[in-house]
């Protein structure tokens, strides 16, 4: 029997959306940033699934390294390159690669075999697991790599397996949703009709958002970010962000102002303090799903304003605490709630940028405090 029109469109929907969702396959209308960062990439990377440990992807500098083609290669396992795993039962291979950084020793096409410095980050797509492996150095480099860049080929390669994985879901949203309405229209009811375009603006808001904090870190992290205080109206800009917080709320979460301060003006970077307070707010709201009070507290004395928000969320465990503001870190019990663990990592960095400090109260499902407190000002 010959498919309904309807049919016909859910099914291209369907075949679409898994086809772009997939490791094995490049997102195509939205390839150019996946494809320069993953394929582009100067170190080897392999995709490798944690279950039965085949190839699913590599870039070009993989290909080079091991001397195969796209097709031959990602026919191959796991243990058909690595010769010290071959004898290892599954368990142990899975527990092997499982670590962040270690050493193996890996078998090239025409048989050489090269000892090779590895850097892991496992990843989760579409309910599967996965090693995105890096290798940073082999036998065969005639340079050491320094403790300050081991560092930062780490935070680059997090970096690479979190954007790569965070940017694929919004734009899949994004792709399948604009297909729908170029292909039924206004056919479709005006509640559905609505629907699809406020998937579309929280996507772009969402990855605006991400692109945001990127640029944040990048410009911490070579020192760029110049602290520029100015004279502006404190209470103002708090009422704005409150505003900004509600905005991004449900109706289940109640935000509250409390300003106790005296003088309505003050000396801030207010781009500082907007990351700050923006991540802040955004995590107070994210975190606590089953709703609740959030509060901004502002108040000052003669040297300091400390701003104080707190929730009654999910709150941070102990064991959680002491990594809570390293970038791409990620508390045990945030779940399903999506994240890339750089909000804190942010905070942390424009909060010391603003000459301040963070510290911070939290208890398991009982909700968390962050204290802030940034130095008191004048006009010289």
């Amino acid at each position: 029997m010959n498919a309904t029109p309807a049919q016909r469109m859910k099914n291209r929907i369907k075949n679409q959306t898994v086809k772009k969702t997939s490791l094995e396959e490049k997102p195509s209308p939205f390839g150019n940033f996946y494809n320069q960062l993953f394929g582009e990439y100067p170190f080897p990377v392999l995709v490798i699934d944690s279950e039965d440990f085949s190839i699913k992807n590599a870039n070009k500098a993989a290909y080079t390294f091991y001397k195969y083609n796209n097709k031959d290669f990602l026919k191959l396992k796991l243990t058909d390159i690595d010769v010290s795993v071959k004898a290892k039962s599954k368990s142990q291979i899975f527990r092997y690669y499982k670590r962040k950084r270690f050493n193996a020793r890996h078998k090239l096409k025409n048989g050489i075999e090269r000892d090779v410095e590895i850097v892991n980050c496992l990843v989760t797509e579409q309910n599967k697991q996965f090693f995105f492996l890096t290798l940073i150095k082999t036998d065969g480099d005639n340079h050491s790599i320094s403790e300050k860049e081991k560092q930062l080929e780490d935070l680059k390669l997090r970096f690479l397996s979190t954007s790569s994985h965070e940017f694929r879901t919004p734009l899949t949203t994004i792709l399948t949703s604009s297909e729908v309405l170029l292909m039924v229209g206004r056919i479709i009811s005006d509640e559905k009709y609505v629907d699809y375009i406020i998937q579309i603006q929280n996507a772009v808001v969402y990855m605006t958002r991400l692109l945001d904090d990127i640029i944040t870190i990048n410009k911490t992290e070579i020192g760029k970010w110049k602290f520029s205080p100015t004279n502006i109206d404190l209470f103002d800009f708090f009422v704005k962000m409150i505003n900004e917080a509600r905005n991004n709320a449900s109706p289940r979460h109640n935000i509250n102002l409390l300003y106790e301060m005296q003088n309505k003006q003050a000396i801030v970077d207010n781009k500082l303090l907007h990351h700050i307070l923006s991540n802040l707010l955004s995590n107070a709201v994210k975190y606590s799903p089953n709703g609740g009070e959030i509060t901004l507290k502002v108040r000052g004395t003669k040297s300091e304003i400390e701003f104080i928000v707190s929730d009654n969320g999910i709150g941070i465990s102990k064991h959680d605490q002491n990594k809570l503001f390293e970038t791409f870190f990620r508390g045990e019990n945030t779940g399903a709630i999506e994240g890339t663990g750089l909000g804190l990592s942010i905070v942390k960095r424009c909060v010391e940028s603003h000459g301040g400090k963070i510290n911070f109260k939290s208890q398991l499902n009982k909700g968390t405090t962050f204290i802030v407190s940034v130095p008191m000002m004048t006009l010289v």
